[in-house]
């Protein structure tokens, strides 16, 4: 309802914040818009774009994990009202004087100072990311022992003392990128794999699907060196390698039960050794006679 806005006095100005809009347009939603709910969040999405484009003292911000929800044209089976209308801004990876200016803003609430080369190491470990930053930050707090009523000094050593902890507190948080990314964009997310499996011939495919690859570099997942060439992200190498790992059972299955082809070769192809010997024949049938098969 527009009462509540329309009360408000033309001396002031009203911003409707909407996070984790994706839980009322997620991806490839139902087609069926029988439902009241459906329509429900059409018609949400539908008064908001009014009220912008009648108030000039009223603004919308939606921030969420993906921008489909203002670049798809339909929604339920229907035309999306906010598309073509929102304004997409990403938040890209910080610089060294963002991260800074991050660092010791936040850090000053909590009696903590980055120096320089803190700050320059922790932008390497995290390449920027506001997230990586932010959980980093967390890891190195947690490690002082200081009064609070003291401003404790975070130096490189620090920085670095933290940096296996911090990579297993962000191992459940990296471990969903790539499966969201590939909710929302297929196409960036097989990019995004095979920059990390096969990065000599990524660069021709990026200049096939250029689109896609700048949005990847957009979302910070991948970046562009000064020579041309294309680097996977730090967020990017994470996300990989923690999705990569299978669960202890299936990785103790895949040890003890069925390794794979390119490991039995190269058991085969390896000399004897202390954790290695060769048979030549197996009693699979549990009698005295080796069997030869």
């Amino acid at each position: 309802r527009h009462t509540w806005i329309t009360n408000i006095g033309r001396g002031t100005s009203l911003v409707l914040l909407l996070d984790e809009i994706e839980y009322l347009c997620p991806p490839n939603p139902v087609t069926d818009t029988s439902g009241e709910g459906f329509q429900r969040v059409r018609q949400f999405l539908g008064s908001l774009r009014k009220l912008v484009q009648e108030r000039d003292n009223f603004g919308l911000a939606i921030a969420g994990l993906a921008s489909a929800a203002i670049e798809s044209s339909e929604l339920y089976g229907a035309p999306n009202p906010l598309f073509e209308f929102a304004r997409t801004m990403y938040l890209r990876p910080f610089s060294i004087a963002e991260a800074e200016r991050m660092l010791n803003t936040v850090g000053n609430r909590v009696s903590m100072h980055w120096t320089a080369d803190a700050v320059a190491l922790a932008h390497e470990m995290t390449d920027g990311h506001a997230m990586l930053l932010r959980e980093l930050a967390s890891v190195v707090l947690k490690d002082q022992k200081h009064a609070r009523s003291n401003i404790a000094q975070i130096k490189r050593g620090q920085v670095h003392r933290a940096a296996t902890r911090w990579q297993e507190n962000v191992g459940s948080l990296v471990r969903d990128v790539l499966p969201h990314l590939r909710r929302y964009y297929q196409e960036e997310a097989e990019l995004a794999v095979l920059l990390m499996d096969d990065p000599v011939s990524f660069g021709e495919f990026a200049g096939l699907y250029s689109e896609s690859a700048a949005r990847l570099e957009r979302l910070g997942i991948i970046r562009r060196e000064e020579g041309g060439d294309w680097q996977p992200s730090r967020l990017l190498e994470l996300s990989h390698r923690f999705e990569g790992r299978p669960k202890v059972s299936a990785a103790y299955s895949g040890m003890r039960v069925a390794p794979t082809d390119s490991l039995v070769r190269t058991w085969v192809e390896a000399d004897e050794s202390d954790i290695l010997e060769k048979k030549e024949t197996l009693r699979a049938h549990g009698g005295p006679i080796p069997d030869e098969k």
